[in-house]
């Protein structure tokens, strides 16, 4: 298998223009142009053996360092993605999550932060968007995830989730058994944020 060989800083062994083009990668100020350019030189000069090393480096100089994002976005590496369960961007990750109304799936952070007492509906819906940077109440199908992968970080109670079941019901999800019903939104039950983020 021809695969080309590494040189001291990691990089494969080419010349220039690629070479340069290689060491912008590495130094994350390579555009995506240049980035695709260099796999497409590289490609072609080595064989297609080198595809996989250069989606590699690319993948770890170019996108994983370049700026992708700005504060409130949380656009991430798939690949980066921990294990279900481990602590995560201020919370526990939950898992990936169906997208809704046409949304793509997305991971789930179960978020750290807990109200003190027991909310209604829009104090909760308040209290969730009121921690910022995009946390809010899960979803009804956001719920049962977080009880299928997470139950052992919630209170074995009713909690309330954003999904409305009309003008004055909400949708509960329980932590006890995995039940799911609705309630009124003036009453008072525990509740949990969440926050989506977004692949590449």
């Amino acid at each position: 298998m021809n695969i080309a060989a590494a040189s001291h800083d990691g990089l494969p062994d080419t010349i220039a223009p690629e070479r340069l083009l290689a060491k912008k990668i590495k130094e994350g100020v390579a555009t995506p142009d240049e980035a695709l350019e260099w796999l497409r030189i590289t490609a072609f000069m080595r064989g297609n053996a080198i595809g996989v090393t250069a989606c590699e480096l690319i993948k770890k100089h170019f996108i994983s360092t370049s700026p992708t994002t700005t504060p409130g976005e949380h656009i991430m590496n798939i690949n980066e993605l921990p294990a279900i369960g481990s602590p995560f961007d201020g919370g526990i990750y939950a898992g990936i999550s169906r997208g809704e109304n046409g949304q793509p799936d997305a991971p789930l952070i179960l978020l750290n932060e807990k109200p003190d007492d027991s909310l209604d509906w829009n104090d909760a819906m308040k209290w969730a968007e009121g921690l910022g940077n995009d946390a809010r109440l899960p979803t009804l199908c956001e719920s049962a995830l977080l009880y299928a992968h997470l139950k052992d970080q919630f209170e074995p109670r009713w909690h309330w989730t954003s999904t409305q079941y009309s003008s004055d019901f909400a949708y509960v999800q329980g932590f006890a058994v995995g039940s799911q019903g609705y309630a009124h939104k003036d009453n008072t039950l525990r509740a949990r944020a969440v926050r989506r983020l977004s692949v590449i």
